[in-house]
């Protein structure tokens, strides 16, 4: 996963530079490697389009202006790349197979460890108003069994794939939108595949930040989503709000990341080894980051980024939320449950870590 991350930074970082191509082949590699990042190819297909290929309504002779020899090169680069990739398996026979492997609809809508994303609340809500009598559990599978696998509400819709991809293209829209607007269509004369006709000179990281905000989408409606995917979106964020110098993006990321990283923590063993291991290195990596991030705040603002206003969350100031996030703390990894309940209800720590850390996130 750190490997392919860096793979995505580095064709982001080729596009802005200039070097369309090498970052569109770079794209191209990266979703063969691991079909998720095909998540974030809406970013890529509106700001290729838009600021490679020129593309624009309300003129030329039909009414679109585009640069069909640049669409041809890029077209091509990209069908070529899936073909050395896909024809090997077209040609054994194992494209069905494939497809299977790569699109696991049979595993449920949720992880056996919810991801902090609508989805956790949506369960939530579920399991509460089930337990207030308005519904019966019945003898199926149940969302908080700890399993990957399919599942039917009891009192709410079940969502099913199709519903999880309609919304995350409606959420898509928004985005695209501001990706077409704020990206100008390349107007140069020069055709070519070298930097000098790649597209804008300036770089800037705003495609780094669309890609963090395209997997942010898929994060939040998709359909089953790891928790770790959370990754791909503070690691382009993080990056993003460096290279903006924008105090407040800076405190967004920040505090994202941290969030991210709090609600992955259950993954380790509630030894105290690693207990104490692991809360240290969220607390020392948490304050490099706002230590780095600090330097690159803008030096037009009078107070940079400081540890409460990166924790502070719309009108909650920061020592509330991180009051509520020791309280979760204590209860959910500290022994507070134990305690409670004496192995009882073992899912519910789980189900506060993924809800309390999904408020944050969404």
């Amino acid at each position: 996963n750190g490997m392919l991350l860096g793979v995505l930074l580095l064709s982001a970082a080729e596009i802005e530079a200039g070097s369309i191509y090498r970052g569109a082949f770079l794209f191209c590699i990266l979703v063969n490697a691991k079909h998720i990042f095909m998540y974030v190819a809406p970013v890529y297909f509106v700001y290729l389009l838009r600021a490679h290929c020129g593309c624009s309504f309300g003129c030329g002779h039909l009414g679109v202006e585009l640069r069909i020899g640049r669409l041809l090169v890029l077209g091509s680069l990209v069908v070529g790349t899936f073909a050395v990739v896909w024809i090997p398996i077209l040609y054994t026979g194992q494209v069905l197979q494939a497809f299977q492997r790569l699109f696991p609809f049979g595993r449920g809508l949720t992880h056996a460890y919810w991801a902090p994303n609508i989805w956790a609340l949506y369960n939530t809500l579920d399991r509460v108003l089930t337990k207030l009598g308005l519904g019966s559990s019945g003898a199926g599978h149940s969302s908080t069994a700890g399993m990957a696998e399919v599942f039917e509400s009891t009192v709410l819709w079940t969502v099913h794939p199709k519903a999880t991809f309609l919304l995350t293209a409606l959420a898509y829209i928004p985005l695209c939108a501001v990706i077409w607007r704020q990206t100008p269509p390349s107007t140069g004369a020069a055709e070519g595949m070298n930097k000098s006709s790649a597209g804008p000179k300036k770089t800037t990281a705003a495609f780094t930040l669309y890609i963090a905000l395209g997997c942010a989408i898929s994060f939040t409606f998709g359909w089953h989503v790891h928790e770790k995917a959370i990754i791909m979106v503070t690691i382009p964020l993080l990056v993003a709000a460096a290279r903006c110098q924008d105090s407040d993006l800076c405190a967004a990321a920040a505090l994202l990341s941290l969030v991210a990283t709090f609600s992955i923590l259950p993954l380790l063993p509630l030894t105290r080894l690693e207990t104490a291991v692991k809360w240290l290195l969220l607390g020392a990596g948490h304050a490099v980051e706002v230590c780095l991030l600090q330097r690159f705040s803008s030096p037009r603002s009078n107070y940079g980024l400081d540890w409460l206003r990166a924790l502070r969350v719309g009108p909650l100031p920061g020592l509330a939320v991180a009051s509520a996030w020791l309280l979760v703390a204590a209860y959910c990894e500290l022994g507070g449950h134990q305690l409670v309940f004496k192995g009882r209800m073992e899912f519910l720590p789980l189900l506060i870590m993924s809800d309390f850390s999904a408020v944050f996130v969404l």
